[in-house]
């Protein structure tokens, strides 16, 4: 890798904005479906409505993500990329706000679609601005880290809001009062402590995968359109 790529226009800005979104799109893929599997009793069921959910968001990436790859043909980069975030903030704050045991799977799926359209309009402009920032020999390389830069912002992502995640979680289970153990209520009372504990965190690395977010579209500001081509007549 040549280090003189990091000094080219758009790329950092494009590098470190594609890091964030990995590292907020693993969130939803993990969390979604470990949030479902929390509510439901049924794992089989569970499994079901785990994949209907993903793939409101899912499907709408894939829409999104050629309306953004044209939208970016004829706005560039940065005004896409900041409407892709600001969906995707947006997304993830209703999501950190409003998900609770009580959630109806509409309203999960319905937030869904808007996170999904905000993930999917990112795509097109912060590729293109990696790519088109290397020169022509190096366009290979430039591709190659659009998808590594994102993965490693996946992994990063994941292990951080994990650990936290693990952590907030054992604080909150402390707080739960719970009535005593020969009680015949108590089974029913861990069980539901539990389950909100579990959702109550979950909803919170929601939250902070749309500060994450945020900041990404204050990134996603330096960001500039291509220079236009040289004229070399003569």
């Amino acid at each position: 890798i040549d280090p003189a790529l990091f000094q080219r226009p758009n790329f950092n800005q494009g590098s470190l904005v594609n890091f964030l979104v990995g590292a907020v799109l693993i969130i939803a893929m993990v969390n979604v479906p470990l949030l479902i599997n929390v509510l439901e009793t049924d794992p089989q069921q569970a499994a079901l409505d785990s994949g209907l959910l993903l793939s409101a968001m899912t499907a709408s990436m894939a829409l999104m993500a050629y309306a953004g790859g044209r939208l970016t043909e004829r706005w560039s980069y940065r005004p896409v990329a900041l409407a892709g975030l600001t969906l995707t903030v947006i997304g993830f704050a209703l999501m950190g706000w409003t998900w609770s045991p009580d959630s109806e799977y509409l309203q999960m799926g319905l937030q869904l679609v808007v996170l999904g359209a905000g993930f999917g309009l990112i795509i097109a402009p912060i590729g293109a601005a990696v790519i088109n920032a290397a020169p022509p020999d190096q366009l290979g390389i430039a591709a190659s880290l659009v998808i590594v830069v994102r993965l490693i912002g996946m992994s990063v992502g994941l292990s951080a809001l994990t650990a936290w995640g693990l952590y907030r979680f054992d604080l909150l289970r402390a707080q739960v009062e719970l009535p005593p153990i020969d009680a015949p209520t108590f089974q029913s009372a861990l069980a539901d402590g539990l389950t909100s504990t579990t959702v109550a965190v979950l909803a919170e690395t929601f939250l902070i995968s749309s500060i994450v977010a945020l900041f990404a579209w204050l990134v996603a500001l330096a960001l500039r359109p291509d220079p236009p081509p040289s004229d070399t007549s003569e």
